[in-house]
């Protein structure tokens, strides 16, 4: 019950008005596909994004590494 109350609240500040909750199906319901390619060609552009890679060193290289001393680690 008090779950359903915090979903009645949450509605009642997002929508101003808490009967926007049993509407929330319809609204999902009602997004076609051109919807999804327009938001995404607007955002999804090459200026937008942000490209990270991970690069691992071999296992054993790791290993012969000596572990770093407590005092020396910062936080």
């Amino acid at each position: 019950m008090i779950n359903f109350a915090q979903s009645l609240a949450k509605y009642q500040q997002i929508w101003g008005d808490w009967r926007e909750l049993f509407n929330e199906q319809t609204r999902i319901e009602s997004v076609t596909q051109e919807d999804i390619m327009r938001v995404a060609t607007k955002y999804f552009t090459r200026e937008n994004r942000t490209v990270a890679s991970v690069e691992t060193e071999p296992a054993a290289k790791l290993l012969k590494r000596p572990l770093p001393m407590m005092s020396t680690m910062q936080p």
